[in-house]
């Protein structure tokens, strides 16, 4: 069974792996979202022990000491931390992103990304931290400890790892943490999930559409009739009005003929 969860989690982590690297454009960010994984891992796993078999604080919380530790504990720990500090990443880092792209400037887009992605991330945090101290009201002792390191893994990967290690790292590094080489530009598509290349798309075609020179639009036919001002008037090509109302060219032609 530990196995079979080993085998399972190392798929779920190179993949993604992968989608991070798709999303972002870069390996770094990716490595570093799975480096604080396994931070939050080692830090929840870390206190569940001290607390239920070294008894620190057991008694200000109500637990009984046990010496040994659930043996799926770490594989339903792996999935619920991984999953949740995944998408605490996205919404951090997409932001930071998000702002980059538009303006160039790392640490900038640090501070206003995450300024952003904090009100998203720390109520969704607090949310998934209270459900989980919930638990810790019931009497069973095999849902004691599983609440408890999920609730303080959650706690430590969404304020400490999440809105606190990465946007440090990201504005120390700078502009460095989106550096990709000419290899992986040419061989690793690029989903523009800010949308800045269609932006620029629609812009150029703006601006090529308002450059068009007004001769290329097609005129009217000679001789053609048109209501300008409340008359009716000939038009030559090009929209340029002719030379009087239609009523008094024919009135000229008429007294010319002798009509």
């Amino acid at each position: 069974m530990v196995e079979l969860g080993g085998n399972r989690a190392r798929g779920v982590v190179a993949l993604a792996f992968i989608l991070l690297t798709l999303a972002f454009r870069t390996v770094w960010v990716p490595i570093m979202s799975i480096l604080g994984f396994l931070l939050s891992m080692a830090a929840a796993l870390g206190v569940e022990v001290a607390v239920f078999q070294w008894g620190w604080g057991a008694s200000l919380l109500g637990i009984t000491k046990s010496s040994v530790t659930l043996s799926y504990l770490p594989i339903i720990l792996l999935a619920i931390i991984f999953g949740l500090s995944s998408d605490y990443q996205l919404f951090v880092v997409s932001r930071i992103k998000e702002h980059f792209t538009k303006t160039g400037d790392a640490r900038d887009a640090v501070r206003r990304g995450t300024g952003v992605s904090v009100r998203v991330v720390m109520p969704a945090a607090l949310i998934m931290f209270s459900i989980f101290v919930a638990f810790m009201t019931t009497s069973n002792v095999a849902i004691k400890p599983i609440a408890f390191s999920f609730a303080i893994g959650v706690l430590i990967d969404a304020f400490v790892v999440r809105l606190t290690l990465v946007p440090a790292v990201m504005a120390i590094v700078g502009r460095r943490i989106w550096f990709h080489s000419q290899w992986f530009e040419r061989h690793v598509p690029n989903p523009d999930i800010e949308g800045q290349r269609l932006k620029e798309q629609l812009a150029l075609g703006v601006a090529e559409e308002q450059r068009a020179p007004a001769a290329r639009l097609p005129g009217p036919a000679l001789g053609a009739v048109a209501w300008v001002g409340g008359l009716r008037r000939r038009v030559a090509p090009r929209g340029r009005a002719g030379i009087g109302p239609v009523r008094r060219a024919s009135a000229r032609r008429r007294s010319r003929s002798g009509r």
